[in-house]
């Protein structure tokens, strides 16, 4: 009985260094995937902002050119419409330009851009702005 009250249990040095080194292993995996998708996850909300201010930017037009607007006076009024009530998208600050007699353009910069930070959903070394053409035909 004395045997069983002075033996001591516990962890032995080699099965700590072994689950130190299973731990070094997966993080050394683990963290370079886990800001790969970081990366991929701005670049697809940045997608899907300049994808929503595209939209936008075809319902103001359209809804104009319905209520009997021609053309150029609907790409201006649209442009005008836009700026006023679209000026934020998400996380972005969108501004609505036209750029020649049947385009809208659309540039796209994060709030934290615009306050000169350089980065883009607080994610460095993102690109910093986007923009695109929509062209109506």
């Amino acid at each position: 009985m004395d045997k069983k009250a002075n033996k001591q249990s516990g962890f032995t040095l080699i099965e700590i260094i072994a689950v130190l080194v299973i731990l070094g292993m997966l993080a050394a995996v683990a963290i370079p995937k886990y800001l790969s998708m970081q990366q991929s996850a701005a670049a697809a909300a940045t997608q899907g902002a300049l994808g929503a201010g595209a939209s936008n930017a075809s319902m103001a037009y359209s809804q104009l050119l319905l209520g009997g607007a021609s053309p150029a006076n609907a790409l201006s009024g649209a442009v005008a419409a836009l700026n006023a009530s679209y000026a934020t998208v998400g996380d972005f600050i969108v501004t609505y330009g036209s750029a020649g007699s049947n385009q809208i353009t659309i540039t796209m910069a994060s709030a934290a851009d615009a306050a000169g930070s350089g980065v883009i959903n607080n994610l460095s070394g993102a690109v910093t702005d986007y923009s695109k053409a929509v062209t109506f035909q």
